[in-house]
């Protein structure tokens, strides 16, 4: 019998540690003090911006328009911080933005300079503060 009740002890000696461990592990995820990420809730590339807002959304630039504009909205953002806009062409970073971010909600835009040595196929990763991509737009440039 004191063979038995020796392992059983060990058992519920380990059970007992264990669930008094979780309660532990759950509290530091909720961390006061480590806000999340903002949250990406639409992302476009346009041909301007009037009033805050994306005008003309599209994935083709003629170079004879002078500029592409992304835009990118997050909502909810629990503290200030900063996101990245940056623009590549045929994989190489070309343009790096860093950008605001307010709670509870924000907006912000970054805009390339059209010229014809920019022809050819882009694309803009919107990262976080810790290099996380969010999303990534692909768009081309045409003459």
């Amino acid at each position: 019998m004191k063979s038995i009740i020796t392992p059983l002890k060990t058992v519920l000696l380990f059970v007992a540690l264990v669930s008094l461990s979780i309660p532990v592990m759950s509290q530091q995820e909720a961390t006061p003090g480590k806000a999340a990420s903002p949250i990406l809730k639409k992302a476009v590339m346009c041909e301007g911006i009037q009033d805050g807002l994306p005008v003309n959304q599209t994935i083709v630039f003629d170079v004879s328009k002078g500029s592409a504009y992304c835009w990118s909205g997050f909502d909810p953002v629990e503290v200030d911080g900063v996101i990245f806009h940056q623009w590549y062409r045929n994989g190489e970073l070309t343009s790096s933005f860093k950008l605001a971010v307010h709670p509870p909600r924000w907006a912000n835009q970054s805009s390339l300079r059209l010229r014809q040595a920019d022809v050819g196929p882009w694309s803009l990763n919107i990262t976080n503060e810790t290099g996380d991509i969010l999303k990534t737009l692909r768009f081309s440039i045409t003459e």
